[in-house]
């Protein structure tokens, strides 16, 4: 049975503790080359964002990265190199590197600068794709920075009253300390669905909502097979936020732009090439203008005015604010474990017979052990 013919069948996922995930994904890295930092950091990316319950990018990416770095499109031992451009703007080549560990170094350089002038930007150049963003933002509002991350991708969104796409997804996230230990955080995509949420569709048949792709006609379509292009957040506006991010992250640092820019997946894109896809990390200090507390009191307030506010009628959920949800997503799944679908299990047993290693431990969703 097929992948997609066991996901089709109503197969059970399986519940992963966390730990045994990143181990998993770490030995797959290492026993494929991969230098021990960016083993580090990707295979805590891609646990950690399966925790969250973003899972179009959790684990399910390693099996594409494993394609990539077989056929050299990523770089496992790469020399990524730094130039001070301005005093508080630098510029990392990534050298085709994992994207999470550009992003991990350039973030570290915009802390350093911002400690010390207040502000620091790193732009990245030659990376690949960098995962979820809100990974950047959070651990530097942690240490008292309102912290911004950007990326371009391929083109993906259809343009503003056209019918093919020009921009790619192109996410938007930030972070700012609060008093609680999580910092508030918003890491959104400029398009209302990701792609892996298409491809997900494409394996089981399930129809996609309407008004969230189009075919190849420009048209509105919840057929997943039929999509060729998907619709950004807000109309016009949306679009406008996708250009932002591509001027920040592709303009900014000389990257390929719009339709110039590599794709991840479909018949596009190539597994051995090189995507240069640029990155933006930005960093505020928090007490720049007003005392490091005062800040971290102002944001917790906020939060909790917004939550404490009186549900829609209709709703039957809180009210809460950005990051809220995976906050609690991760609470929930480090007890009960991460769910892991049966087409990603069915790559990691791709993977552990390539790589020589073991499956990580699991259980099915009913309890019973599923390894």
């Amino acid at each position: 049975m097929t992948a997609s013919e066991q996901a089709e069948s109503g197969a059970m996922s399986r519940l992963v503790p966390h730990e045994a995930l990143e181990q998993f994904v770490h030995a797959v890295l290492t026993a494929a080359g991969v230098e021990p930092y960016s083993a580090q950091r990707v295979a805590h990316s891609l646990a950690e964002t399966s925790l969250r319950g973003t899972d179009s990018h959790g684990v399910r990416l390693l099996f594409h990265y494993m394609k990539c770095v077989r056929d050299g499109g990523i770089n496992p031992r790469p020399n990524m190199t730094y130039q001070q451009r301005m005093p508080c703007i630098g510029v990392l080549d990534a050298n085709d590197a994992f994207g999470q560990a550009a992003g991990w170094k350039a973030m570290e350089h915009a802390m350093e600068m911002a400690g010390k002038l207040g502000m620091g930007l790193c732009t990245v150049i030659n990376s690949n794709h960098p995962g979820a963003m809100y990974q950047y933002c959070v651990p530097a509002a942690k240490k008292g920075f309102i912290a911004f991350a950007f990326t371009n991708t391929g083109s993906i969104i259809v343009a503003h009253g056209a019918r093919d796409a020009y921009f790619g997804t192109n996410p938007i996230a930030f972070a700012a300390p609060r008093l609680e230990q999580e910092p508030i955080c918003l890491d959104m995509a400029t398009s209302i669905i990701p792609w892996n949420m298409v491809m997900h569709a494409q394996h089981t048949g399930e129809p996609l909502p309407l008004g969230v792709a189009v075919d190849a006609e420009g048209q509105p379509t919840t057929d997943a097979q039929k999509t060729k292009a998907l619709v950004s957040i807000g109309t016009y506006k949306g679009f406008g936020l996708s250009a932002l991010v591509e001027i920040m992250s592709a303009l900014l640092n000389g990257m390929p732009f719009g339709q110039h820019a590599t794709h991840m997946y479909g018949p596009k894109s190539d597994t051995g090439a090189h995507r240069f896809l640029g990155q933006t990390y930005f960093c505020i200090r928090a007490d720049a203008c007003v005392a490091a507390e005062d800040f971290a009191k102002a944001c917790q307030q906020m939060s909790d005015e917004i939550r404490s506010m009186k549900p829609a009628e209709g709703n039957p959920n809180p009210v809460m604010v950005m990051g809220d949800p995976e906050i609690r997503e991760a609470e929930r799944r480090s007890k009960e474990g991460i769910p892991v679908d049966p087409v990603v299990w069915a790559d990691f047993e791709s993977m552990a017979a390539t790589y020589n290693g073991p499956l990580p431990t699991a259980n099915s969703a009913d309890g019973t052990s599923a390894r």
